[in-house]
């Protein structure tokens, strides 16, 4: 057996092991200078075209094509070296040769060929590459490790930096959007001394005004301290309850069924 026999036994050995798959047609994996290539041969098999298509498509348009760019030219002994019988020497496309080939295909099957080629064929190698490449190198690799590491670190600092504020600004927003039971009453067309009953009655407030700790926690109400002073020096403190833009919507749902204290209401409705 002489040598270029050795080397299509090889080569078609390889072919069996490294293959693809691509709308039930098997090709095989073929690279060059660390790129992998198409075949035209391969190119009329998985877009189900006539033989013999994409050479004449490829020969009609050769001066646009940039040879070690978008195709590579194997002689007869190199074509047959790597498996393939070429008595007119074997043209092989690149990634954007192909697409350039192919551009003018535009038929269902062609738009779903290509794309499976160019994600599952023609990438695979360049991702496979620049992995295999990180993980041999130890320099790139602690490089890489060190950048995450930096990365996380840094938006680490700025959750920790936002969070202040972010409380605050909820704060404000919150603060901003709650309105006192008096201001909450005219907004609902009653008197305050009835919205007062009627949450106690609920039991949305206690005795003393006081929301329950369910429905403060619930962000119905807030309840804010302020302070008196009576004109004579002396200064007091109270408590207050507000209603937040929550705790309004709520009560409105709940007052859907007691129209009667909207219309006993001295304020006329809208």
């Amino acid at each position: 057996m002489g040598v270029d026999a050795k080397l299509v036994v090889v080569c078609k050995e390889e072919e069996k092991m490294n293959t693809i798959t691509i709308q039930n047609v098997e090709l095989p994996v073929i690279e060059i200078e660390g790129q992998r290539v198409v075949t035209l041969s391969m190119v009329d098999k998985v877009h189900q075209r006539p033989e013999g298509t994409a050479r004449k498509r490829f020969n009609d348009h050769k001066p646009r094509f940039i040879k070690t760019e978008d195709f590579f030219v194997r002689n007869t002994d190199e074509a047959r070296q790597m498996g393939f019988t070429a008595p007119n020497g074997l043209i092989l496309l690149t990634e954007s040769g192909y697409l350039m080939l192919v551009k003018s295909f535009t038929d269902d099957l062609a738009w779903e060929v290509q794309r499976k080629l160019v994600n599952s064929y023609f990438r695979v190698r360049e991702a496979v590459s620049d992995l295999t490449t990180a993980l041999a190198d130890p320099a790139k690799l602690r490089t890489a490790l060190l950048a995450y590491t930096e990365k996380v670190m840094v938006l680490e600092a700025k959750v920790q930096e936002q969070a202040p504020k972010a409380q605050f600004h909820d704060a404000v927003a919150e603060a901003i959007n709650c309105q006192s039971v008096q201001e909450v009453a005219k907004v609902l067309g009653t008197g305050p001394n009835r919205l007062f009953k009627f949450l106690r009655d609920e039991g949305l407030l206690m005795r003393d005004n006081l929301p329950y700790q369910q429905y403060l926690y619930a962000g119905l109400f807030r309840v804010v301290e302020k302070q008196y002073n009576d004109g004579r020096g002396e200064s007091y403190t109270y408590t207050r309850t507000l209603v937040t833009g929550k705790g309004l919507a709520y009560i409105q749902k709940r007052l859907q069924n007691q129209s009667n204290i909207l219309q006993e209401s001295p304020a006329q409705p809208i």
